[in-house]
């Protein structure tokens, strides 16, 4: 944990000083696959060929590299994360010190799935977030993600992690719903179906993104679609809020709630700026390539999964080369004067966490003291 402060007070300083010598590759994002085994109608990852998995030499450069022991939390991402052997990509890391694995997974391979998180649970002292799509109830969900049986599959999966994390305080279980004009008056149905089955809830809009290769799509919602939308996503966090068992939760784990409460807030703010009023404006300032990276299966280095500007690859270069390169610092300036505009829960946690560090530590002290929810 002091590691990981200690990565975002020198981050910080460095970002807004300029001294690129300060910056720590804290988080680490890792398309390990490009293979898919849903057709998703907002993502062209299926598409995708050749099929490829991550190259051993990729990452082989990464744990060579001096900033090694810099990595304190790994996304592991897709296509679909579980077709690969994450166990054994998670066991390189492990001496860098990681403190936190984040996986999303669209919850097809029930067994293999269970199987591994078992094992990813067995190898390493870090927190396993794992979070499982489910974007509405079954005939919903089955055709915005392009195959029947799909609900089934996701939902028997959440059941076996909701019944694997009564024993396990590492781990955190959640579906992420993804919201578009078809099925966002289905929120809160599946959110009243997660509670059924144990598991935490996120909703994000469906977006253009740089690792779901769908830069001719778009995604529109009317006004009064967003206004609906807000209401919605407030009443679910208060609910989440109140129902919570901190009793349970790693320190990181307690982090996490609340910066995704606060995610939660500002996406509210985000519909309204970025989608209504088609504004391109950062609604926090941005750490993307300042404390966090994205490695892609293809073995190209970028800013991060939604912008996904190339800066370098490996192995043909070191890692040291590509975060210290010219591509990388034209990136960060492009970011720092904001002209770029996302909402990703992945790469906004770090900023929310470096914006809010005093807020965000009141609330995890406070969790210390509440009691352990309805």
């Amino acid at each position: 944990m002091l590691k990981l402060v200690k990565n975002m007070v020198s981050t910080a300083v460095g970002k807004y000083t300029g001294l690129a010598g300060l910056l720590r590759p804290t988080i680490l994002h890792i398309t390990v696959t490009n293979r898919c085994n849903l057709k998703c109608g907002f993502c062209n990852v299926w598409k995708e060929r050749p099929r490829r998995d991550i190259d051993p030499a990729v990452i082989r450069s990464l744990v060579e590299s001096p900033y090694f022991r810099d990595f304190r939390i790994i996304e592991f991402g897709g296509g679909e994360p579980f077709l690969v052997d994450l166990p054994a990509l998670a066991k390189e890391f492990i001496p860098a010190g990681i403190k936190m694995v984040l996986i999303t997974t669209n919850g097809q391979a029930t067994g293999q799935i269970l199987e591994q998180v078992r094992e990813l649970l067995r190898i390493g002292d870090f927190s396993l977030i794992l979070n499982v799509s489910l974007d509405g109830l079954e005939e919903t969900h089955d055709r915005i993600r392009g195959m029947e049986g799909s609900f089934k599959r996701a939902t028997a999966t959440l059941r076996g992690l909701a019944e694997l994390k009564k024993t396990e305080e590492k781990l955190r279980v959640g579906a992420k719903f993804t919201f578009l004009a078809e099925n966002y008056r289905q929120i809160e149905d599946v959110y009243r179906l997660t509670r059924e089955l144990d598991v935490e809830f996120t909703a994000k809009p469906a977006a253009v993104f740089g690792t779901l290769h769908n830069p001719e799509m778009e995604f529109p919602l009317t006004p009064e679609q967003i206004e609906e939308i807000s209401v919605v996503l407030k009443r679910i966090e208060e609910d989440q809020t109140r129902r919570t068992d901190f009793s349970r939760m790693t320190l990181f784990g307690r982090l996490y709630f609340f910066a995704n409460a606060v995610f939660n807030r500002l996406q509210r703010e985000y519909l309204r700026r970025n989608i209504l009023e088609k504004s391109v404006k950062q609604v926090i300032p941005c750490f993307s390539s300042f404390f966090s990276v994205l490695v892609h299966v293809d073995g190209g280095v970028y800013c991060c999964p939604t912008l996904m500007r190339q800066v370098g690859s490996l192995p043909d270069q070191s890692f040291r080369e590509v975060w210290r390169g010219e591509k990388m610092k034209t990136v960060r300036s492009f970011i720092h004067a904001g002209k770029c505009s996302c909402f990703s829960q992945c790469d906004q946690m770090p900023s929310l966490v470096a914006r809010y560090p005093l807020r965000l530590g009141w609330d995890v002290v406070k969790s210390y003291f509440m009691g352990s929810g309805e």
